[in-house]
């Protein structure tokens, strides 16, 4: 089945024409490696959901306790949801246990856990790192190592070929650096904080983050593929640091790529330059409040995360076109009592702002329905002043 979708053929998308090799590539990436099924077009998409549905089906016969779960061990992602029409009652979400069903075959094969880079992968980045990077790479492993040590390192030639790369590109160079594992351990804060800068600035299609996992010992810094509505928190010890947002995109219809069922082809879309989209969601709000709350239970210090003393936690965001800051200040019983949200951008000429103000007062609105209700500010400020405490690379 996942063969014949793959031979799918040319298919029209609502924004391109998608040819037989690029469905076929981005099946393998969307069933096999873990992508965004919004990249594919709507048919092959549908299609692939019933695929997903049947595997479910078929696969949870032979690991039926593990449909049980409410979240994948691996990732933290979601397995069940809310169901909007019986409250209490949680429903499949048939596309993540697919992807967690589909890590377990896996495992059991001996493969690795997001299963095996196509040919078509292997071969593009090797031959974006020899040619576009000018790093000689004989082979995947090469060009992976190559990749991830110019990544880490936030090299200009490493951010000057991601700029000019495609989407399916960048979503290799993601994988590459985060290997076989569900997240690449990383040094400390100042080194997370200044991945995600770096990837945050160049854009991607995908939002990437790091997150803290603690347990009252030594934190452990971990950069993921996804964000904070992209994956589930754990229930105990894993907070985000910081992530980055990803740009707007239109197609012919003005549609927004990848919200509600229309399909992300930011390679044929129109970008739409809202500043808006440098601030957080009401999603990241709403995590970053549970973690400092959490935190000022705990009572100890975190580095760039949450200061004991001063009992203020903070979280970031990166965007191309700028960056924010959240300070939640916690009062002595440990309650929120006060938001400062600092943002900054890079170059405001050409940039939308129509919807900064509302956008403002729709997450001010949303704070202050906590009770005690808490003092919530939004300040616009120059960049170097949000920098300041900041990691240098």
């Amino acid at each position: 089945m996942l063969r014949k979708l793959a031979d799918s053929g040319v298919v029209q998308g609502s924004a391109k024409k998608f040819s037989a090799a690029e469905v076929q590539e981005l099946v393998w990436l969307v069933a096999e490696r873990g992508m965004d099924p919004q990249k594919l077009p709507r048919p092959v998409r549908e299609a692939l959901d019933e695929y997903m549905v049947a595997f479910v089906a078929e696969y949870g016969r032979m690991f039926p306790a593990e449909l049980e779960r409410t979240t994948n061990p691996f990732t933290g992602e979601a397995l069940q949801k809310p169901n909007p029409k019986r409250p209490g009652a949680l429903i499949p979400v048939y596309d993540a246990q697919y992807r967690y069903l589909r890590s377990l075959a896996n495992r059991d094969l001996g493969k690795p856990l997001f299963g095996e880079p196509s040919p078509r992968e292997r071969e593009a980045l090797v031959n974006f790192v020899s040619r576009g990077m000018g790093i000689e790479a004989g082979s995947y492993a090469e060009a992976q190592k190559a990749l991830r040590e110019e990544i880490m390192a936030g090299t200009p030639r490493a951010e000057q070929a991601l700029r000019g790369a495609d989407p399916n590109l960048k979503y290799y160079a993601l994988l590459s650096l985060r290997g076989d594992r569900t997240y690449l351990p990383l040094a400390d804060g100042a080194q997370g904080l200044n991945l995600v800068r770096f990837l945050g600035k160049i854009g991607f299609d995908q939002e990437v983050g790091v997150t803290v996992a603690w347990n009252g010992g030594v934190p452990e810094y971990r950069f993921l593929v996804g964000g904070w509505d992209h994956v589930l928190q754990q229930s105990v010890g894993e907070y985000f640091l910081i992530h980055s947002h990803t740009k707007y995109f239109l197609n012919p219809h003005s549609q927004v790529m990848g919200k509600g069922d229309v399909t992300m082809a930011s390679e044929a879309g129109k970008e739409h330059r809202m500043s808006a989209a440098v601030l957080f969601s009401k999603v990241d709000l709403a995590g970053m409040v549970h973690n400092a709350e959490q935190l000022a239970g705990q009572g100890a210090s975190l580095p760039y995360l949450y200061d004991a003393a001063s009992r203020i936690y903070r979280n970031y965001v990166q965007h191309p076109y700028g960056m924010s800051e959240a300070q939640i200040h916690v009062d002595a019983s440990g309650r929120m009592d006060r938001v400062v949200v600092r943002y900054a951008f890079y170059d405001k000429a050409g940039l939308n702002h129509d919807r900064l103000e509302s956008h403002r007062k729709e997450l001010g609105a949303f704070l202050e329905k906590y009770q005690p209700k808490p003092k919530v500010e939004f300040l616009e400020v120059p960049m170097a002043d949000l920098e300041k405490g900041l990691p240098a690379r």
